[in-house]
Parts: C-alpha cells; sequence; structure tokens
C-alpha cells in the first residue's frame, strides 16, 4: 500500500522532515503554522477505499506517534474529509506517546482522512511532530508501516509516506502453524529483518541480520491466535502478510 502525500488544511505553512525530533525512526515529520487564530490548521493525508482495495465492513489498524512542539498534536481519523465524522482521535502530550486503534470501515465511506493538527484549538501558532505512521487493513492483509519521510510546501516530488512491496511475493509455509514456519521470497528481497504482532498491531518479537531467500521462525512460544508476520528489506520495503498459529 502506496500512502500519497498529503494536504495542507486550514493554514498549516509546512510540513518538514526532522531527523532529531523522533520516535526511534530515522526521520518523522513536523507540522508547522505560524499564524495566529487557525486552530484546525492540519496536515492531511487521504486513504480512498477505491485505490487500495479496502471495502465496507474491513476492519484497519490505523497507529501514529505524536507529541506537543510549542502547538497541541492532535490526531482525528475523519470520514470523507468531513468535521465531526471522526471514528478515532487522540490528544498528545509534551512526551512521545502512540495512538492506535481499531476501526471498520462503515457504510457511506469514500475516504478515511487523517488530520494531523499543528495547535489543535489554539489560536496561538504552532507546531506538532508525527512519526511512525502504520495503516494495516486486518481483513486482507495489505499493510503500510513505514517512518514519515522528509516533507516540505516547497519539494515534495521525491517523497512518500510509505512503501509496500506485493504480498504475493513472501510465502508463509505451514500456514495454519504449530511450531516452525518457513518464510520463502519469490523474488529477490534482500531481508534485513522481520517483525511478528499480534492482531492488534503490538510488536511481539523481531529478528535482524537475515541472508538469503528463505527463513524459518520457531513459532511455539505464540498461543493460538492470529499474528501479521512483517518482512523488511534493506532499503526499508515491507511485505506482511498473515498467519495462523494452533495449538
Amino acid at each position: 500500500m502506496v500512502l500519497s502525500l498529503g494536504n495542507f488544511v486550514g493554514g498549516i505553512d509546512s510540513v518538514i522532515g526532522t531527523d532529531v525530533e523522533t520516535n526511534g525512526s530515522p526521520c518523522g515529520i513536523e507540522v508547522v503554522n505560524n499564524d495566529s487564530n487557525q486552530p484546525w490548521g492540519r496536515y492531511r493525508i487521504t486513504i480512498r477505499l477505491s485505490d487500495y482495495g479496502i471495502s465496507i465492513g474491513d476492519e484497519l489498524l490505523i497507529g501514529l506517534d505524536g507529541k506537543d512542539g510549542s502547538g497541541a498534536a492532535r490526531l482525528e481519523i475523519s470520514l470523507n474529509d468531513t468535521p465531526n465524522t471522526s471514528i478515532g482521535s487522540y490528544n498528545y502530550g509534551a512526551d512521545w506517546s502512540r495512538f492506535e486503534t481499531t476501526v471498520t470501515v462503515p457504510s457511506g465511506t469514500n475516504t478515511l482522512d487523517l488530520w494531523m493538527f499543528s495547535n489543535y484549538a489554539v489560536n496561538t501558532p504552532g507546531t506538532a511532530y508525527y512519526d511512525n505512521l502504520r495503516v494495516v487493513n486486518l481483513s486482507n492483509n495489505i499493510s503500510t508501516s513505514k517512518t514519515l519521510n522528509t516533507i516540505s510546501n516547497i519539494d515534495v516530488s521525491q517523497n512518500y509516506l510509505s512503501v509496500n512491496n506485493d504480498p504475493s511475493e513472501m510465502v508463509l509455509s505451514p500456514n495454519p502453524v504449530s511450531e516452525f514456519l518457513t518464510i520463502h521470497f519469490i523474488e529477490e528481497f534482500n531481508l534485513e529483518g522481520i517483525q511478528i504482532h499480534d492482531n492488534l498491531g503490538r510488536l511481539l518479537k523481531e529478528m535482524t541480520n537475515y541472508k538469503g531467500d528463505s527463513v524459518v521462525i520457531n513459532m511455539s512460544q505464540f498461543s493460538s491466535g492470529t499474528y501479521f508476520i512483517t518482512a523488511i528489506n534493506t532499503e526499508g520495503l515491507t511485505i506482511q502478510k498473515k498467519v495462523v498459529v494452533i495449538r
């Protein structure tokens, strides 16, 4: 899933990449509003359902790290870019924190819009920081999990918020699995690491320094249930697929 660059709404002046104010990633973003009396200024990322194969009734996991700068950071997940339709929201604070929620796409939805405010409900100028955007379609395993790259209102031609390879390029066998899971890549992937998440998006295990086009993972430590295997290559691209553990 490739999320396009967002738009400036409500008076936002710039969205700038930062490698200083991050929450463990190489690059976060700073949303900047330099003017007074613009309390609803925000950076908007639009997820158009038809572009990503998302259907009404699908369950999506959406997560984002944030913190206040000189303003007030807030995330809202709105329907069809319409005020007062939020299906998930969170006010961040002075320190980094993470908001994750699982939402069901309601009838009548054409777009899900992620609103990242610079100075929510505050009439003075302000900034806010965001990092580690994660969107997972739990209904069909399409995922994006990327750092927020450098973005500005001057030069955005080379930058994207996320890149995801075709999940059909990674094969999990056996699936369901009880003990040893083999991960095979149909095409060259330059594997760097493997992550295992539960169905709430929580990171349970991370393994690095893998080589080759096949990997074997011992799944015996995990209880029965659904998990997500994420492969990350040396360029930061990811593939994610669902695996079921049985006992």
